[in-house]
C-alpha cells in the first residue's frame, strides 16, 4: 500500500511539473523543445531511453533552426496567423513529448530518487506515462495554443494588426519563461500550475458556451 501511495504522488508531482513544459509548447512549440533538448544533453534531465533522442545533436538542429523560424515568423504580419493554424497540431504533439520527458526525468531520477528502496517506486508503464503525456501535456498544450491564437485575433480585431508583433513578443516571452522555469525551477511548477490550468479551463468553457449559444440562437426573420 504504501508503495503504491508513494506511486502515485510521484507520477501527479511528475505531471504537475510538466505543466510548464506544455504550457510553454501552446505559446511557441519549439522554444520548449529546444530547451529540453539543451537540458537532456547537457545531463540536467534524465528523459530514459526512449526519449534520448531529444538531446542529439540532430534534433538540436532541427529544433533550432525550427524555432528561429517560428520566432521571426510570427513577427511578421499575416504570417503570424498562418504559423499559428499549422502549429495547433504540433503544440499538441510537443507538449506530449515534453510531458513525457519531465516525467521520465522526475519518476526516474528525481523525486523517486529519494524513494530509493521502497519497491515499486520508480515503476510506470510506457502505456500510463504516454497516456498521461498525450491527455494532459498535449491537452493543455492545445488549450494554452487556442487561447494565445484568440488572442491574437482579438488584437488583430481591435489594432488592425498593428500590435501583433507586441503580442508575438509577449508570448515568445512567456514560453521561454515557462520552458526555463520548468526545467531550473520545477518547483514554482507547483505554484503557477493550478491558476494557469483553471484560466485555460474557464477560458475553453466560456469559447464553448459561446459558440453552443450562437448555434441554438433562432435566425432572425426576413425583413426584420
Amino acid at each position: 500500500m504504501q508503495s503504491d501511495t508513494i506511486g502515485v504522488l510521484s507520477i501527479v508531482l511528475a505531471v504537475v511539473l510538466g505543466v510548464g513544459l506544455s504550457a510553454a509548447a501552446g505559446f511557441r512549440v519549439f522554444v520548449p523543445l529546444l530547451g529540453a533538448g539543451i537540458a537532456v544533453r547537457l545531463g540536467w534531465l534524465e528523459p530514459g531511453e526512449s526519449l534520448e533522442w531529444v538531446g542529439s545533436t540532430p534534433a538540436l538542429v532541427t529544433f533550432g533552426l525550427a524555432c528561429l523560424v517560428e520566432l521571426a515568423g510570427t513577427l511578421i504580419p499575416a504570417v503570424d496567423h498562418l504559423i499559428d493554424a499549422v502549429a495547433a497540431p504540433m503544440s499538441a504533439t510537443a507538449g506530449s513529448i515534453l510531458m513525457a520527458v519531465q516525467m521520465g526525468d522526475q519518476l526516474g531520477f528525481g523525486v523517486s530518487e529519494q524513494l530509493a528502496g521502497i519497491e515499486g517506486a520508480r515503476e510506470l508503464s510506457p502505456l500510463v506515462l504516454w497516456s498521461i503525456a498525450i491527455i494532459v501535456g498535449g491537452g493543455l498544450a492545445l488549450g494554452t495554443h487556442a487561447v494565445a491564437a484568440a488572442g491574437r485575433v482579438g488584437t488583430t480585431v481591435t489594432t488592425g494588426g498593428l500590435a501583433n508583433p507586441i503580442y508575438a513578443a509577449v508570448e515568445s516571452f512567456a514560453s521561454v519563461v515557462a520552458t526555463v522555469v520548468a526545467i531550473a525551477l520545477p518547483p514554482c511548477c507547483l505554484i503557477m500550475a493550478l491558476p494557469m490550468t483553471i484560466v485555460v479551463v474557464l477560458i475553453l468553457i466560456r469559447r464553448r458556451k459561446a459558440k453552443r449559444s450562437a448555434v441554438a440562437a433562432p435566425p432572425s426573420a426576413p425583413g426584420s
